[in-house]
C-alpha cells in the first residue's frame, strides 16, 4: 500500500505538469515577443511549426484508440472489484456467524452446562479459523485489485489523457487559431479542419467523463468497504480528473467565424461562438445563452489574469454529500464551480468598453452534424468607450469582442467560459480605414497566441515583413509579389544610405506606418495601401493577368523600354503619389529621335469614369505591352464597358469619354478606322521573335501570362488589321 500511494502521486503529479503546461500555454508570455527576433510569428516560422506540430497531431488517433480500450479494462476491473467485494461481504457474514458459534460453544463448554466433545469444539474453531485465513487472502486480492486499478488503470489513464489533452489544446486548436489569426485558409477549410478537432474533442470528453464515472463509484466502494493499510487514496484523483474536463471544456469554447478586423460603429456585423463538446455534455437538453460585450487592452488583460491566477490554483477536493462552494470568477472556466450566470453577467457588463445590439444568443444545436454554436448575423457597435491615453491614436487602440456563457454539467459542476476574439479596431470614419488596417495587420501577423493582450513586437526582420505582404498581396488581390516587387517594397521602405543586405534590414512600426517614405511626404503602408486599393477597386484583371509590372521606379523603366520599339509600353504603380497608376511609353521626339515618356498618374477617381483597359485602347501611342506584344492581343487589357451615364432621358444623343494624349500625332489617327501602326507581318514577326519562356513566366503583375490567339485569327488580312 505504501508503494502504491508513492507510485500515485508521483503519477498524479506527472500528470497535474502536462495539465499545468496545456492550461499555462493560454496565459504564459515571453518577453521576446517585444524584439525584432521573435520571427515566430513569421509565416515562414509558423509553416516549420505547423509540420513539427503535425507529427505530434499524428499520435493522437493512436493514443485515443488506447485510451478507449484503457477505460474498457477499467470497466471490467471495476466490475471485478465489485463483485469480489460483495463476495467479501457475504464471506465476512459467515465469518461473524462462525466466530459467534465459536464463542457460543467455548462458553458452554467452560461452564459445563453441558458435556461438549471436546472434537467437536475442535471443529468449529478449525472452521472460523479458514474462514479468517480465506478473509485475508480475500482482502489481500482486493487490496492488490485496487492498487493495480490506482497505479495500472486511473492513474496510467490519467496519464494518456493528459497527453492528448496537451495535443488537442496546444497542437491541434493551437495551430487552427494561428490559421485563422493569419488568415492562410479559407473559412470552408477552416470549418473542415475544425470539425476533425471536435471528434476528437468530443472522444476525448467522453473517455474523461467516463473515467470519473469509473472513479465516483471505485470511491463510493472504497468507502462501503474500508480497508485498513490501504494507501490508494482514490479520492485524490477527483480533482485531477475534473481539472482535465474542466481545462477541454475551456479551450473547447472557441470564435469560430471572426468579426471583421475593422468595425465601423451603427453598422453591422456578424461573428459565431462555437462549442466544440457541447452535444457531448447534453447541452442541448438545456442550452446556455452567450452574451457578447466589446472590451479594451486593459480589460482583455484583466480577463487573462484571472484565468491564469484560477487555473494555476489547486482544484479543491469534492466531498460527499456537499457541494462545491461557487464563486463570483467570471473567467474562462471553473474547477468545482462557478457563480451564477446573472452573477457572471452582472460581471461581463462591467467588463465591457461600449454597447453592442442584438448581442444575446441561445446556443443551437444542429442534430445531424452534432454542431452547437450561436451565430449573430446582426450586431452593432452603438457606442465605444475610447482610453484615456491622449497619446494613443484612435486607429491603434485594439479591443476585442467577449463571448461569455454558463451552464451546469451533471448537475454538480457550475462553468463560466469566455471566448475572445482577435483583436478588431473600432473605427467612425471611412478615411481611418488605411490605418486601421494598418494596424490590423501587423498584429494578424505579428502577435503570439499566447502573448498579453495586444502586445505585438516593435520591430521585425524585413524578409518576415516582405513574407507577410507576399501574403496580404494573395488575400487582397489574388495575386501574389515577385522578387522584383519585393526588392523594389524594401528600397522604398529602408532609410537613405543603408546599405545592408536584405536578410539584416529590420523595419519598425515606426517606418512602417509613421515616419515617411524618404522624399516623400507619404509613410509607405499609406502608398502601398492605396495601391491595393486601386487593384482591389479597378484593376483586377489586368493585375491578375500580369498585364501591370508593378513596383518599377521611372529610372528602371526608362532602361526596360531603352531599346524598345516605338509604341512599346509599361503599366507601373506611381512612387511620387498615393494611389495612381501610370504609364511609360516609347515615343519619338519633335526631332525624330526616340524617347521613354511618362503618363501623369490615373488615380481611382479617373478609372471610375472610363477603366485602364479603355484608356490604354484609346491612347494610339500604346501599341505592344512590354517587351514586344501588341496590345490587342494581351487578354487582361480588353476593352470593357464604362460605368453608364445616370441621365435616364431619351431625348438626347449619349457621348463618351475617351482618352488622348494632347499635342500627339498619333491623334489624328483616332476616329479614321485606320490603325496602319503596323502592318500585319510586323505583328507576326512580333509574335515568332517571343521566346517560349516568356508566356507564363511573369506572376503576380510583372508582365503577361495569357495571349488571345483568336485575335490574331480575325487578323489574317491586313485590310480588316
Amino acid at each position: 500500500p505504501g508503494a502504491g500511494a508513492a507510485g500515485a502521486a508521483g503519477s498524479q503529479s506527472a500528470a497535474s505538469s502536462v495539465v499545468a503546461s496545456a492550461v499555462d500555454s493560454g496565459g504564459s508570455n515571453s518577453n521576446t515577443s517585444n524584439t525584432s527576433n521573435s520571427n515566430a510569428s513569421s509565416l515562414g516560422a509558423f509553416a516549420g511549426a505547423s509540420a513539427s506540430s503535425d507529427s505530434v497531431r499524428a499520435l493522437l488517433p493512436g493514443l485515443l484508440q488506447e485510451l478507449v480500450t484503457d477505460v474498457q479494462s477499467i470497466e471490467r476491473a471495476v466490475a471485478t472489484l465489485q463483485q469480489a467485494q460483495e463476495a467479501f461481504v457475504i464471506q465476512y457474514q459467515n465469518f461473524q456467524h462462525s466466530e459467534a458459534l465459536q464463542a457460543q460453544a467455548e462458553r458452554q463448554h467452560a461452564q459445563q452446562q453441558q458435556q461438549m466433545p471436546a472434537a467437536h469444539l475442535e471443529t468449529i474453531r478449525n472452521k472460523r479459523l479458514a474462514l479468517e485465513k480465506a478473509l485475508a487472502a480475500n482482502v489481500e486480492r482486493i487490496l492488490a485489485d485496487r492498487r493495480s486499478l490506482f497505479q495500472q488503470g486511473f492513474s496510467r489513464c490519467i496519464d494518456a489523457m493528459s497527453n492528448a489533452l496537451a495535443i488537442v489544446v496546444n497542437s491541434c486548436l493551437q495551430d487552427w487559431k494561428r490559421k485563422q489569426q493569419i488568415g492562410s485558409y479559407m473559412q470552408e477549410l477552416l470549418s473542415e479542419n475544425l470539425n476533425s478537432i471536435q471528434a476528437d474533442a468530443e472522444l476525448l470528453a467522453e473517455i474523461i467523463w467516463k473515467n470519473i464515472q469509473q472513479l465516483r463509484q471505485v470511491i463510493m466502494m472504497q468507502n462501503q468497504l474500508p480497508l485498513s493499510l490501504e494507501g490508494n487514496n482514490f479520492q485524490e484523483l477527483n480533482p485531477v480528473l475534473i481539472r482535465l474536463l474542466s481545462t477541454l471544456i475551456k479551450h473547447s469554447f472557441i470564435v469560430e467565424l471572426q468579426p471583421p478586423r475593422i468595425l465601423k460603429t451603427q453598422a453591422k456585423f456578424g461573428a459565431t461562438a462555437r462549442f466544440l463538446i457541447g452535444g457531448t455534455l447534453h447541452l442541448q437538453m438545456d442550452p446556455p445563452e452567450v452574451m457578447v460585450t466589446i472590451v479594451n487592452e486593459a480589460q482583455a488583460r484583466a480577463l487573462l489574469s484571472e484565468h491564469v491566477a484560477e487555473e494555476k490554483s489547486e482544484a479543491p477536493t469534492k466531498k460527499r454529500g456537499k457541494k462545491p462552494k461557487a464563486s463570483t470568477s467570471s473567467t474562462d472556466s471553473a474547477m468545482g464551480g462557478v457563480g451564477a450566470a446573472a452573477a457572471a453577467a452582472a460581471s461581463a457588463a462591467d467588463m465591457s468598453s461600449g454597447d453592442i445590439l442584438n448581442n444575446r444568443k441561445v446556443m443551437a444545436f444542429e442534430r445531424s452534424s452534432n454542431i452547437m454554436n450561436a451565430e449573430f448575423k446582426s450586431m452593432s457597435i452603438r457606442k465605444i468607450k475610447r482610453g484615456d491615453t491622449k497619446e494613443q491614436v484612435v486607429t491603434e487602440e485594439k479591443f476585442a469582442l467577449n463571448f461569455q456563457m454558463s451552464f451546469k454539467v451533471g448537475g454538480d459542476l457550475s462553468f463560466t467560459l469566455n471566448a475572445l476574439s482577435l483583436p478588431v479596431v473600432v473605427v467612425v470614419h471611412g478615411n481611418q480605414l488605411c490605418n486601421a488596417e494598418a494596424t490590423v495587420l501587423w498584429d494578424s501577423a505579428f502577435a503570439e497566441l499566447d502573448r498579453i493582450p495586444f502586445a505585438v513586437p516593435f520591430a521585425v526582420p524585413w524578409h518576415v515583413l516582405s513574407s507577410v505582404l507576399r501574403h496580404y498581396f494573395v488575400q487582397t488581390t489574388r495575386s501574389p509579389l515577385n522578387d522584383i516587387h519585393v526588392a523594389y517594397l524594401l528600397e522604398k521602405i529602408r532609410p537613405e544610405g543603408d546599405d545592408r543586405k536584405a536578410e539584416d534590414v529590420v523595419v519598425s512600426w515606426q517606418m512602417f506606418n509613421k515616419e515617411s517614405i524618404p522624399g516623400r511626404t507619404f509613410v509607405f503602408w499609406e502608398w502601398l495601401y492605396g495601391i491595393v486599393e486601386l487593384i482591389r477597386k479597378h484593376l483586377f484583371a489586368p493585375w491578375a493577368q500580369g498585364c501591370i509590372y508593378g513596383f518599377l521606379g521611372k529610372a528602371m523603366a526608362q532602361e526596360l523600354l531603352s531599346d524598345k520599339q516605338p509604341g512599346t509600353f509599361l503599366l507601373r504603380f506611381s512612387d511620387s503619389e498615393v494611389g495612381g497608376i501610370t504609364v511609360a511609353w516609347v515615343g519619338v521626339d519633335e526631332a525624330g529621335n526616340k524617347q521613354v515618356f511618362h503618363l501623369q498618374p490615373w488615380f481611382s477617381k479617373d478609372l471610375t469614369i472610363r477603366s485602364l483597359q479603355n484608356r490604354i485602347h484609346d491612347l494610339q501611342e500604346l501599341q505592344f505591352l512590354w517587351p514586344n506584344i501588341p496590345k490587342k492581343l494581351v487578354r487582361g487589357l480588353e476593352c470593357t464597358q464604362d460605368a453608364p451615364s445616370q441621365s435616364s432621358r431619351t431625348d438626347y444623343v449619349q457621348s463618351s469619354i475617351a482618352a488622348i494624349i494632347p499635342g500627339s500625332s498619333a491623334n489624328s489617327m483616332m476616329g479614321s478606322g485606320s490603325q496602319a501602326f503596323m502592318d500585319s507581318r510586323l505583328l507576326l514577326q512580333s509574335l515568332d521573335n517571343m521566346p517560349d519562356s516568356f508566356f507564363g513566366s511573369f506572376g503576380g503583375g510583372a508582365g503577361v501570362s495569357h495571349i488571345d490567339m483568336d485575335a490574331s485569327e480575325s487578323m489574317d488580312n491586313e485590310e480588316q488589321f
